[in-house]
This record gives structure tokens, sequence and C-alpha cells, in this order.
């Protein structure tokens, strides 16, 4: 069996679940685990940490995240490559990185001598049978509506999902069923997620999919909220869009945003997508949009849609 892992996609909770399976598998304690997080940390030292040898123990794990192999130089590509060459049997390593392009020399590589795995996001029908059997199997009822109801409060999220359940679960002990009422009550729709999701429409000109989680928003926020925060994130995209030109690197951008490393690689593939103009542009019409609702010219909730029509 291998013993270097390249494990990468959208569906984190499934990936996280096959990590710790196999490290249960291989009996390693918490003294033997170590996690690097390339943001932080550099590869260096965390390849060699891997090559050290375990703790009194057979085996160790080194999880390295956030390695971006596009931006390894020679040296730190020669260092991965001789250690997958040669890696010792008692670490499993884990790369886990932000993307992965398969047309890079060192990716075909990981490919030959490691188990590659992407772990896609649960599509809607799954999802909806999982929830389903969840409750069947703690013999309780619970409405269609309110199944379509939870994967959209928690954006179809597989942590967010088993969350929210357990808390409905707990809620609806005494009678033994969930309503869409109920899940409209006790679960959270992610407005600043689905304010990203809205932005990343708008930049691929996605009219309806923009117009679908419009109408989502506007069902637990204002739509002069919205608005507001539409402009924000455009405003980010303007300042991103900045940094990179003036070669910041992702690291910076993460530290100037104040943003992890996941938010951080979407604002910068966001303002990749457009240009300074462009956002400019999405800003003014914003502006004007604003002036018109608050001088009572435009109702609020149809100037939103205007606006998604026109992009």
């Amino acid at each position: 069996m291998k013993n270097v892992f390249l494990y990468y996609g959208e569906e984190s909770y499934t990936l996280q679940k096959r990590i710790k399976e196999l490290i249960k598998q291989y009996d390693i304690d918490e003294f033997n685990l170590v996690n690097y997080d390339l943001d932080e940390s550099n590869l260096v030292d965390a390849l060699r940490d891997a090559k050290t040898i375990p703790f009194i123990s057979d085996k160790k794990a080194v999880i390295i995240k956030n390695i971006n192999f596009s931006e390894l130089d020679t040296m730190l590509e020669n260092e991965l490559l001789k250690y997958l060459e040669n890696p010792p049997n008692s670490t499993l390593l884990f790369l886990m990185p932000t993307k992965l392009d398969y047309r890079l020399k060192i990716v075909k590589k990981i490919k030959e001598l490691a188990e590659v795995k992407k772990f896609e996001k649960i599509d809607v029908n799954n999802m909806e049978i999982s929830i389903r059997n969840y409750f069947k199997e703690i013999n309780f009822q619970i409405e269609s509506q309110a199944i379509q109801e939870i994967i959209k409060r928690a954006d179809n999220d597989t942590y967010s999902v088993i969350n929210e359940l357990n808390k409905l679960a707990l809620y609806g002990l005494d009678e033994k069923k969930i309503t869409q009422k109920m899940v409209k009550e006790l679960v959270s729709l992610n407005v600043e997620k689905n304010v990203f999701n809205l932005i990343n429409a708008i930049v691929d000109k996605k009219i309806n999919l923009a117009l679908k989680i419009y109408y989502d928003l506007i069902s637990v926020e204002d739509p002069i909220k919205l608005l507001s925060l539409i402009v924000s994130k455009f405003r980010e995209l303007n300042y991103a869009n900045i940094l990179i030109n003036n070669g910041y690197s992702k690291t910076e951008i993460m530290k100037f945003f104040n943003a992890s490393s996941g938010r951080a690689y979407y604002i910068m593939e966001n303002a990749k997508k457009v240009n300074l103009s462009y956002v400019k542009k999405q800003m003014e019409k914003l502006s004007d949009l604003d002036i018109k609702i608050k001088r009572g010219i435009v109702d609020k909730k149809i100037a939103v849609e205007m606006y998604l029509l026109s992009i």
C-alpha cells in the first residue's frame, strides 16, 4: 500500500473522514500526528519532519495543507520529488493542495507515486437521501420541503448539514417530526457565504443563478443590506486586483483581508477573472442604484433584481 496520499476537492468532510480512518487503521496516536499549513509553515520543515522516526510507535502521519505545486521553486520541487521517490515506510504523508494542475511535471510524478483522490461535493439528490435516512434511523418524520430547506440553508455543505440535523433532532424530540417551518426557525441561512456565491454568479454572468441566490437571501435579509454587502464584495475585488497587479503573494493578501487560506484563494481567483474597469463599473452601477432607492425612485427589491438582470 502507498504511504503518500494526494487528497483534494470541495468535500472536506469526507476527505477528513478518510484521513481519520487511515490514522486509526495504523494506530497513530496524537504524539505522532503533525499538521503543517504552508500558509504559515514551510515545505522543507514538513518534509524533514516526515523523514524523522515516530515517537515510541511504528507509524506517524504528517499532513501538509495548502500546498500550491505551481508556486514551488526548483529547489522545493526537487526536495519533494526526492522524498516521493524514497518515502520512509514509517510515515503516512498527506498532501492537500489548494488547487491541482495536472499539467505540472511535479503533479504528474505524484500521480505515479501516490494515492490520488478527489473528494467531490455530495450532489443534492444524495444529500436528500442521506438526510431522509438520518431521520428514518431515529424514527422521525420529515417533510420533503424541510429537506430542501436544510440543504439550501446549509449550502449543501456536509459539515453544516450534520450540525443542523443534530440540532433539529434535539428540538423535535417530542413530536418526532421535522417541518419546513421548524427548519426556517432553527437553521440560519449563511448570508456571508451566499453573498460570496452571489458575487461569483455575477462575475460569471450567470443571471438565473444570481437571481435564485438573491431570492433565497431576501427571505432573511433586507435588500438594502444585501446591496451594501454586494458593494463591499466588489470593493474587496477592487483591492485584490490592485494587490495582485502589484505582485502581492497569497500570504500577504490573506493578511491584508484577515482571511483564511480558502477565502483568500477564492478572492484572488475572482479578482483574476475581472479587470479594474469592470469592477469600477459595477460599483458605479450599484452606487447609482443605492441613490435611486434612497430617493424613492425605485422599489428596493425590484432595484436589485434589475441590476442582476443587467449583468
